[in-house]
């Protein structure tokens, strides 16, 4: 009777994020706060939400600190401006997004948050991967919904 039963990832995720925190800080790259402020304020901001991406490429030593809650909250929010900006055509901004997040897997100043570090960053990369996905599946669509013979420029 020692048969192992089966955990949902989306419950195991949970789990990670819950048990696996820290009562210290954690530090983010300031390109995640920067990104999160700007969020809700509309086509006005693009120009300066890709210079940010862009400022946070250059300069990777910027960075800001945030307890465990905070955290999970910045990088929820993180998720969400990917999605709006791959949506709103800014491709390269989520890509640019994506590999910074990935980058935060070499964070591992704070050991004891790492598991729900790691689920954070692979929830965002899930989500570009499907959006990534989803384009290459739709150009490979004519629009009545069947496969294309040729994908054409």
């Amino acid at each position: 009777s020692g048969k192992a039963t089966f955990v949902p990832w989306t419950t195991r995720k949970a789990l990670i994020v819950q048990n696996f925190t820290t009562t210290g800080t954690i530090q983010m790259p300031s390109f995640v706060s920067v990104e999160v402020a700007k969020a809700g304020r509309g086509a006005n901001a693009l120009q300066a939400r890709v210079q940010a991406i862009d400022d946070s490429v250059e300069d990777e030593v910027s960075s800001v600190r945030y307890n465990a809650r905070e955290y999970v909250t910045h990088m929820t929010a993180l998720n969400d401006e990917l999605a709006r900006a791959w949506n709103n055509e800014e491709r390269v901004k989520a890509l640019k997004m994506a590999i910074e997040c990935a980058r935060l897997l070499s964070n591992t100043s704070t050991p004891q948050f790492y598991p729900s570090l790691f689920v954070l960053v692979t929830e965002i990369l899930d989500t570009f991967g499907r959006l990534v996905f989803e384009r290459i599946k739709q150009k490979g669509l004519t629009p009545e919904g069947k496969l294309k013979m040729r994908v054409q420029d």
